[in-house]
């Protein structure tokens, strides 16, 4: 069984501007979904991560921007 997390945020949560072809996930998922065929895939959704799990992986500052809202424009595209 092959297990695939999915969240509706993996689309919703980029932007509609963005060029990163963000229903790419959703459309994924409903296709699998609505095919009614046994792929041997189990859809999980994903546990919130501990805010300091993620500053082991990432600069604080950076994150805590990203959180509040405050990436710059070059920030955000990256």
């Amino acid at each position: 069984m092959l297990e695939i997390f999915y969240h509706p945020i993996y689309t919703n949560g980029i932007s509609k501007d963005s060029k990163f072809p963000r229903d790419r996930y959703k459309l994924i998922f409903e296709s699998i979904l609505k095919s009614g065929k046994n792929y041997n895939i189990k859809f999980k959704t994903p546990e919130k991560i501990k805010i300091d799990d993620v500053y082991k992986v990432h600069q604080k500052e950076y994150v805590d921007d990203f959180i509040n809202g405050f990436l710059t424009t070059s920030q955000q595209r990256k």
